[in-house]
Formats: C-alpha cells, sequence, structure tokens
C-alpha cells in the first residue's frame, strides 16, 4: 500500500516564473518593443538614474531604537523627567494621534489590556520631513538580545557593503549588482507578533491611553536582526550581466517563493547597476537620516520630587 502523497502546490511552479520575469526586465529584452511592452518602455521604474534621485519616498526611517542615532532623545528625555508623561506637548499629540487611529483601523495596532506599557510615543522629525510617530523602547534593550547565528545590525553599514562591491569589482571587471529592497509599511514588518508577546511592545500615547502592535514594530530595539541582513536589503553580486541576472532571480525567488510573506519592493531597487551607480547611491546621503524631535512651545516646568 502505498503511502500518503504529499499535496500538490498549485502556486508554488509560478513563483520562479514570477522572480525570473521581474528581473528579467532590468536586463536586455524584446519586451518593450512588444505591443504589450510598449506602453511601459518609458516607465521612471526602468530609469533608474532619475528614480534614484527622486527616492527615498516620504516615509519615516526604519532604525530600530538600538541603532537610531541619539538626537531625538535628549530633549525627549528633558521632558520625560520634568514633566507629566500623559500631559505632552499639544504638538506631539496633533502629530501622533491621527497615525495611532490610522494604524488601529487598519489592524495593525489594538488597544491594550494589560496595566502599563513597555514604551511611550513621541513625535520626531527627520530633515525634510514632518514630524512622524516613533516608539521609546529604549528601557527593554537589556531584555533583548541578538541570536548569536546573526550578525549585529550595526555592523553592516553602507560603508561596509561599498568595501565589499569595490572589493568584488577589482576581482571581476564586468561586475553588475543588484541592490534588492524588501516591501514593509512604515512602522512595521510583516510579521506578526504572537498574541501572548503583544504586550511586550506596547506603548502609550499622548493621552495616556495604551496600544499594543500586531507586527513587528520597526522601533523595536534589534527589529533590523529580526528581519534581514542590512535591515530589509540584499546587495546581489554578479561577475557580469548574465551571471546578476541568474543571481537575482534566485535571490527574488527565495525571498517572495512560500510562505509567501514577503515581496521585493522594485521602485525601491536597483538590479543591473555598475560600482559607479552602486557608489552613487550609497554616497547620495539617501541612505543616511539623522532625527530632530518636534519642538514644544511649551515653556520648560521644572520637576519637583517629593
Amino acid at each position: 500500500m502505498d503511502g500518503p502523497k504529499a499535496r500538490k502546490d498549485s502556486s508554488q511552479p509560478n513563483d520562479p516564473r514570477n522572480a525570473y520575469v521581474m528581473m528579467s526586465l532590468f536586463f536586455p529584452t524584446s519586451f518593450f518593443e512588444s505591443e504589450g511592452g510598449l506602453q511601459h518602455k518609458d516607465s521612471l521604474l526602468f530609469n533608474q538614474s532619475e528614480r534614484m534621485r527622486r527616492l527615498p519616498p516620504d516615509r519615516r526611517a526604519h532604525h530600530g531604537n538600538v541603532c537610531m542615532p541619539n538626537q531625538p532623545w535628549a530633549e525627549w528625555d528633558t521632558f520625560h523627567e520634568g514633566h507629566d508623561i500623559h500631559k505632552y506637548p499639544f504638538e506631539w499629540d496633533l502629530t501622533t494621534r491621527p497615525i495611532i487611529a490610522h494604524l488601529f483601523k487598519e489592524g495593525v495596532l489594538t488597544t491594550s489590556r494589560h496595566e502599563g506599557a513597555a514604551g511611550y510615543a513621541i513625535a520626531a522629525q527627520e530633515p525634510g520631513r514632518k514630524a512622524d510617530l516613533y516608539c521609546d523602547y529604549r528601557q527593554k534593550i537589556g531584555a533583548v538580545h541578538m541570536p548569536s547565528d546573526m550578525a549585529d545590525p550595526r555592523t553592516i553599514t553602507i560603508d561596509s557593503l561599498r568595501t565589499r562591491a569595490r572589493e568584488f569589482s577589482k576581482n571581476n571587471p564586468q561586475a553588475r549588482f543588484a541592490v534588492l529592497k524588501l516591501w514593509s509599511a512604515a512602522y512595521c514588518y510583516p510579521f506578526m507578533l504572537l498574541a501572548s508577546k503583544r504586550w511586550q511592545w506596547s506603548f502609550h500615547d499622548c493621552i495616556g491611553r495604551v496600544w499594543e502592535w500586531k507586527f513587528i514594530p520597526k522601533d523595536m530595539p534589534y527589529s533590523e536582526g529580526k528581519v534581514v541582513l542590512k535591515s530589509d536589503l540584499f546587495l546581489v553580486m554578479g561577475e557580469d550581466e548574465k551571471d546578476l541576472q541568474k543571481l537575482a532571480t534566485a535571490v527574488t525567488f527565495a525571498i517572495q517563493t512560500r510562505p509567501w510573506r514577503l515581496e521585493i519592493d522594485l521602485w525601491k531597487s536597483f538590479v543591473n547597476v555598475d560600482l559607479k551607480f552602486l557608489k552613487r547611491w550609497m554616497i547620495s546621503g539617501r541612505n543616511r537620516r539623522s532625527y530632530v524631535l518636534l519642538k514644544s512651545n511649551e515653556p520648560k516646568r521644572k520637576h519637583h520630587r517629593k
């Protein structure tokens, strides 16, 4: 008697084909001369130099509390020590409350039934952007540890990637590169938290309510290391154009196949570029951000401890 047969998954055979099609558009192809391709020939998606100039989109940086620069915390710490934590500046409330309401409506946040919270919601401002929502979880940093088999995301920098690409090019004069970025929401990664663990990443809002994330928040300490190398970026290096197409297709397939939780964000990815292009992308300054806390117009009050 034969044993049970494995269920045939009709979706999985499409994954290699989809990965191949996605990557092949950035390599020599006759598709753009066909009837179906002519309308896409002038798309900004394939004008990578111009697209790089227009990036990044208007969204907050991905850094967790450990990797985030210290700038946003100095004034927040002063306020935290000298004020009632539930009497936030009005400007902070104007910024954070609509965002929290939207995330709750979309099912990203839920109300918490636990007393107290692991962090606080604040409003901070990155250069060239309006103020946005950030969560201070620094008191949890000591309780979060990187697995021993994972690289510390702080050691994987734009400079280290640049050095590796330069060394690879020395040994491969025809080298071509792909920078593949994962799609993710502005405030969290597409990985759900267990319902029993959500309270660990709860936070107070500006009026004292407590919220819990349903997905891994980007402000979580070491959130970069909990996802992939260099947060959400893959650097693919090929000895030549043909080699890169093969490798980039394989990486795309590995990312997007079962269980189908992840996908490549082509708008923020760059495929089949040379070292010169890669250097311009890396040193453009668009991948390095600092923070400015949204300043309150309220006069600072002294805190008197009893």
